[in-house]
């Protein structure tokens, strides 16, 4: 049989139609399984992909639930879990591309911003309309993401004026005596541990806040160290009789409430074993002394760590026509005629003097205009 050049030709062309259309008809067959073992083993995967991302999204799942608080909190994870768990929720259906990153956890070496504080403000419900809504109007209007009120009452009026979680009943009574003080400095300090910020700030409601003089001063502070940042209201240590040695005394250090002190996160965390979960509430039975010295008490002598004195914080039981500079000073409080020096509003229209030295700081504030 003779072949001539154009058989050849022909046979090669057929040959390559059928190479081309075995190797399409296998690629068509391949499953998405071994598609996805594929794309696992150039990548030096061990596990299944979707496995992993479930893995991941766990992790994030026993995050929420380690800084979930009682108040509402919001995750963008949370959604994504629920519809994972949900059988009814098919694994084609998620776009995995639309995942969240997760947030770098912050360096213990990057500088202490205003979001790392939990200023807390202990309040009573006969207070809301008028000590509150000063400090609504005046400095929480500048940190209001980062600042939360403890009360003793439900009072929606106040709730949606903060952001969710941010006024937090604490069922305490509503009163102004050691149980009550203690009952809600101690879900205080619960709600710090909880929150994983840095530094724990507690003021009472008749005191201005400068945060920014705040932030100036915890920058300088190291919050994995033990730190009491506060002012003392006496120029000794306080005595009391001891409790567990009959006929002894105790002596310790305390800053007052009333004019705001700070508590580092190593210092809080140290504090759980002695304070946390209602234990502040029977040292300060034990001991018969308000929320302050009840602090007092178990970080200077039980855990024996010092009171750092600051004098930028100041109680209404200071002298505050002193004050005639509010941008040096971080707290600030009032009683009947004893207020801070400060020019600006009429003493009708302003009594704390609150509003003068907001505007003072502020200038550019609305309610300052007409200054």
């Amino acid at each position: 049989m003779r072949i001539t050049f154009k058989k050849v030709i022909k046979t090669s062309i057929l040959l390559i139609a059928v190479c081309v259309f075995s190797v399409l008809f296998c690629w068509d067959k391949t499953t998405p399984a071994e598609s996805l073992q594929t794309l696992q083993d150039g990548h030096g995967a061990d596990g299944p992909l979707v496995e992993s991302l479930r893995g991941d999204l766990e992790g994030s799942e026993e995050e929420i639930r380690r800084n979930q608080r009682s108040a509402k909190s919001f995750s963008p994870d949370a959604d994504l879990i629920n519809a994972i768990g949900n059988p009814q929720i098919q694994d084609d259906k998620i776009n995995f591309k639309d995942f969240p990153k997760k947030s770098k956890k912050k360096s213990d070496d990057e500088a202490t911003e205003l979001d790392d504080i939990f200023i807390s403000i202990k309040t009573t419900s006969s207070f809301h309309e008028s000590r509150m809504q000063l400090l609504l109007d005046t400095w929480i209007s500048k940190c209001r993401k980062q600042t939360y009120i403890f009360t003793d009452a439900s009072d929606f009026s106040l709730i949606e004026k903060m952001p969710d979680g941010h006024v937090i009943n604490t069922n305490c009574p509503e009163s102004h005596y050691r149980k009550s003080l203690c009952c809600k400095m101690s879900k205080e300090l619960d709600f710090f541990i909880d929150s994983n910020k840095r530094w724990f700030c507690h003021v009472d409601d008749d005191n201005y806040l400068n945060t920014d003089q705040l932030l100036q001063l915890l920058q300088k502070y190291n919050h994995t160290e033990n730190w009491y940042l506060g002012k003392p209201s006496l120029s000794h240590p306080l005595e009391i009789q001891s409790r567990s040695r009959e006929g002894q005394k105790v002596a310790f250090w305390f800053a007052t409430g009333g004019a705001g002190f700070c508590i580092s996160k190593a210092l809080g965390i140290a504090m759980v074993p002695e304070a946390g979960g209602g234990k502040l509430i029977k040292v300060g039975d034990s001991i018969r002394l308000p929320d302050d010295c009840t602090i007092g008490y178990i970080i200077n002598h039980i855990l024996k760590v010092d009171l750092t004195r600051v004098d930028l914080f100041h109680s209404h039981l200071e002298s505050q026509f002193r004050i005639q500079d509010p941008k040096k000073h971080i707290t600030l409080s009032y009683n009947e005629q004893n207020v801070a020096s400060v020019p600006g509003f009429s003493l009708k229209d302003d009594p704390t003097r609150f509003k003068s030295v907001h505007c003072k700081l502020y200038p550019s504030e609305e309610m300052c205009a007409g200054l």
